[in-house]
C-alpha cells in the first residue's frame, strides 16, 4: 500500500512538471532594410506558471548593428503569460548581417532552465548618395548666416562681459542639476527609472566632454572608446559596474535590490564629479 501511494506521488509531481510550459524565440519585423531604416527585434517569452521568472541575458555585441532603445511589455493570453522584450537595432553598415542568438532564463522552483533562439540574418542596402547642390548658393547662404550668427555672439558676450571660464562653470552646473534630479529617483528606490535616466545623463556629459557622438552605441563600446581616451583604470571600473548594473536592471523582471541601487547611485555620484572636475 505505501508503494502504491509513493507511485501517486511521484505520479503528480510529474504531472505537475510536465504541465509546465515555456517557450521563446526572437523574430525582427524585416529581413531586408534600408540603410537608413531601423529593425525591430523581440523577444517572446511564454510560461504556464505565473511564478516563473524570466530574465533575458544581456544582448551579445552585434557586429554592424547598434541597439538605439528597447522596452518591454507582459499580457495573458489563455492559459499563458507572454512577456516580450522589443529592441532598436539601427544599421552601421551595409551588407548581411547576423543577429546572434539570444538566451533567456527560466527560473522556477529553485531550478533554472535556459532557452536560446535561433540566429537572424538580413540584408541591409547600400546607403543613399548624398545628393550635391547643382550650384555653390546654398554654401554662400549657409557659410553667410554661420558668418552673421557667430557676430551676434561675439557681441552678446561683449555686452554682458561673460567670459569663457563662465560659460565653462554654466554647463557644468547644469549637468549638476540634472544629476540632483536623478539621484532624486534612486533615493526613492525607483531604481528602474535611475538606471535609464543615469546612463543618459553619462552619456551627454561624455559628448560635451569631448565634443564628439557617442549616443547610440553599446555599454562595451562605450567603456573600449573611454579606454581609447586615456580614461585611467579605477574610472574606467566604476563605469563598468554600473553599466553592468543599468544593463542588469534593463533586462530583469525581478525587484531591484536596494544595496546593489545604492551602491549604484554612490559609483554615479563618483563618476559625474570625475567627469566634470
Amino acid at each position: 500500500m505505501r508503494f502504491v501511494s509513493l507511485i501517486s506521488i511521484g505520479l503528480v509531481l510529474w504531472a505537475n512538471v510536465a504541465s509546465a510550459e515555456m517557450s521563446f524565440k526572437a523574430t525582427v519585423d524585416r529581413l531586408s532594410v534600408a540603410y537608413e531604416d531601423k529593425i525591430h527585434l523581440q523577444l517572446e517569452v511564454k510560461v504556464s506558471d505565473p511564478a516563473t521568472k524570466t530574465t533575458p541575458i544581456a544582448p551579445p555585441e552585434i557586429i554592424g548593428l547598434q541597439i538605439g532603445g528597447s522596452g518591454s511589455s507582459v499580457e495573458r493570453q489563455g492559459e499563458l503569460i507572454v512577456r516580450r522584450y522589443s529592441y532598436e537595432l539601427v544599421p552601421g553598415r551595409s551588407g548581411s548581417v547576423t543577429i546572434p542568438a539570444f538566451k533567456v532564463e527560466f527560473q522556477s522552483g529553485g531550478s533554472v532552465d535556459t532557452l536560446t533562439s535561433e540566429p537572424i540574418t538580413v540584408e541591409i542596402a547600400q546607403p543613399k548618395p548624398i545628393r550635391k547642390p547643382g550650384s555653390f548658393m546654398v554654401f554662400y547662404f549657409g557659410a553667410a548666416t554661420m558668418i552673421i550668427i557667430a557676430v551676434a555672439v561675439l557681441i552678446r558676450r561683449r555686452k554682458t562681459g561673460m567670459s569663457s571660464e563662465s560659460i565653462e562653470t554654466d554647463w557644468r552646473d547644469e549637468y549638476r542639476q540634472r544629476f540632483a534630479e536623478v539621484r532624486k529617483l534612486a533615493e526613492r528606490q525607483d531604481f528602474r527609472s535611475f538606471s535609464t535616466e543615469i546612463m543618459r545623463l553619462v552619456v551627454a556629459i561624455v559628448e560635451r566632454v569631448y565634443e564628439t557622438k557617442v549616443s547610440g552605441q553599446t555599454s562595451s563600446d562605450l567603456l573600449r572608446w573611454l579606454g581609447e581616451k586615456n580614461v585611467d583604470k579605477e574610472s574606467l571600473a566604476l563605469c563598468k559596474d554600473l553599466f553592468d548594473f543599468c544593463e542588469g536592471v534593463k533586462f530583469s523582471s525581478g525587484k531591484v535590490d536596494v544595496l546593489e541601487g545604492t551602491q549604484a547611485l554612490s559609483r554615479a555620484e563618483t563618476i559625474v564629479e570625475l567627469l566634470l572636475k
